[in-house]
């Protein structure tokens, strides 16, 4: 909620007439940090209600200087409340307000989606390049003639590859392809 937009619920301008803080028992960089009530107009609650339930409520027991007081509980009017202060469930029915709110989405629902875009095919693969023999020499040379018995013709036109779908991953096929004969002249196919 903080990358929609939101500070913590506790942080409202309103929120001394539905918790109270334990100033005592928090630490006072935490308190400056974490439980200063901003104005109305630095945080806004766009018309809605204190939300205990908000994803973005802390719980009662929120940065104790001894690790287990309570920092925000819920006035004796509210207490009640007190079991969902904190949760981490899911956004509240008043979170979802608040975004639709700030986003100025109609009510219900959302922003109508626009058509979704179609998918896009997956890039051209080019074939493998077709080689020929051009010298039966078996010595390697490194040298500006090195005697290499393939050269690189014309690569072939671009393949789009089938997409063969298996139970557990889809992955491209590729047709069968012939290698270069290795160092004692023998041919291998291969299927990837």
């Amino acid at each position: 909620m903080h990358v929609v937009g939101f500070f913590h619920e506790q942080s409202r301008s309103d929120r001394n007439d539905f918790v109270d803080l334990n100033k005592i028992d928090l630490d006072p960089e935490d308190f400056q940090r974490n439980f200063l009530d901003w104005s109305a107009v630095e945080v806004t609650a766009f018309g809605l209600p204190y939300d205990f339930g908000s994803i973005m409520h802390y719980p009662k027991v929120a940065f104790p200087k001894d690790g287990f007081s309570w920092t925000v509980r819920p006035k004796k009017e509210w207490e009640q409340y007190e079991t969902v202060m904190g949760q981490r469930n899911g956004l509240s029915q008043i979170d979802i307000g608040k975004i639709n709110a700030m986003y100025k989405c109609p009510e219900r629902g959302g922003a109508k989606p626009n058509q979704p875009l179609p998918t896009p095919p997956p890039p051209p693969m080019r074939a493998p390049s077709q080689r020929t023999k051009v010298s039966s020499s078996s010595s390697f040379n490194t040298g500006p003639d090195d005697g290499d018995d393939y050269e690189t013709t014309t690569a072939g036109p671009p393949v789009r590859p089938s997409v063969r779908s298996t139970r557990r991953t889809t992955r491209p096929s590729v047709p069968n392809t012939k290698l270069p004969p290795d160092d004692d002249g023998d041919v291998e196919n291969f299927e990837t």
